[in-house]
């Protein structure tokens, strides 16, 4: 299945471009908030856990892998023929499902409405159909891709798209096929005989206009919207790196992924205290961000030989948060 990215975008299932969901900017504090050892229970083979309930869900399932994301226990796996995710609450309550699905299974409605909607020069990379406990109750996500450019349009069973604002923020309004006439043929009325967005163009006032100024010469880009912002992962000055923006172009949040060799020795010797031996530091990121605190140092540890781990946020002067 494609990146966990493509899945993520919509755990929380209020979608309206342009509010920001804290969970999307702070994922970390709910992670961190709660204990690593109940965790670690949650995901014990008892009544009213998660694997419980999976196993009455998806008999015979086989290549499983359980993490913890955002409060949420995610497992990964094959089931008939299919890669699959789930994620279910602590008490094993069902949450959403996602099915990787080869095109031939999608149908024609879906396929159409995704194709008539960018236009050319854009191509399906990959489709899941998304069933979830809460309304849309059923849909499909789907990853198009143009010249390095990636969008993730919804579009229900029966071919209508479901995050039409998310589109226009990124690229513009006006995308889509035209003819001659410059009608826009998804139905959204006149363009003015131009495609805006059908080839990935930067229009000012977005997102990837600010992205452009603030990381001149970045690469390999990938852009998606995640609950209301757009967010964009990319390479620059030898980091992997990852920021999000309101659908005005405003800047919201970025993070860089350090070596731990960048990070103050302040910051690293506050994690070691805080988590005593048995602990290493997996991945640690500086956050800045325009909300306070506009600096600190996101820290993801392991407890060795165990499946316990937990999030540290930590400023630069090594205080935990």
């Amino acid at each position: 299945m494609k990146s966990t990215a493509i899945i993520t975008l919509f755990i929380s299932l209020s979608l309206t471009a342009g509010c920001i969901d804290q969970q999307v900017l702070y994922p970390e504090k709910q992670l961190s908030s709660m204990d690593v050892n109940t965790k670690t229970e949650t995901l014990a083979d008892k009544p009213g856990s998660p694997k419980a309930t999976f196993a009455s869900m998806f008999p015979g399932a086989w290549d499983v892998e359980w993490e913890f994301e955002r409060g949420l226990a995610k497992v990964e796996f094959n089931f008939k023929q299919h890669e699959m995710e789930a994620w279910f609450q602590t008490d094993g309550t069902w949450v959403r499902t996602a099915t990787d699905l080869r095109l031939s299974e999608v149908p024609a409605a879906v396929v159409s409405a995704i194709k008539n909607r960018l236009g050319n020069g854009w191509k399906i990379d990959d489709i899941d159909l998304i069933e979830q406990a809460e309304a849309p109750v059923k849909y499909y996500l789907a990853e198009c891709e143009n010249m390095g450019t990636d969008i993730y349009v919804r579009i229900d069973p029966n071919g209508n798209l479901l995050n039409e604002n998310d589109w226009q923020a990124l690229v513009g309004p006006g995308s889509g096929k035209t003819d001659n006439n410059g009608t826009n043929n998804n139905g959204n009325g006149s363009n003015n005989g131009t495609s805006s967005g059908s080839n990935g163009a930067v229009n000012a006032g977005s997102p990837k206009a600010t992205f452009a100024s603030m990381f001149p010469g970045a690469w390999d880009v990938e852009w998606e919207f995640e609950r209301g912002l757009a967010k964009v992962e990319f390479n620059f000055k030898q980091h992997e790196m990852e920021a999000w923006f309101q659908t005005d172009g405003t800047w919201v949040r970025t993070a860089t992924d350090l070596r731990l060799s960048e990070v103050p020795a302040a910051v690293v010797s506050a994690i070691k205290n805080r988590l005593g031996n048995g602990w290493k530091i997996d991945d640690i990121d500086l956050i800045e961000q325009a909300e306070a605190p506009v600096k600190y140092y996101l820290a993801e540890c392991e407890q060795y030989r165990s499946e316990k781990e937990t999030r540290l946020r930590v400023t630069p002067d090594g205080v935990i948060l």
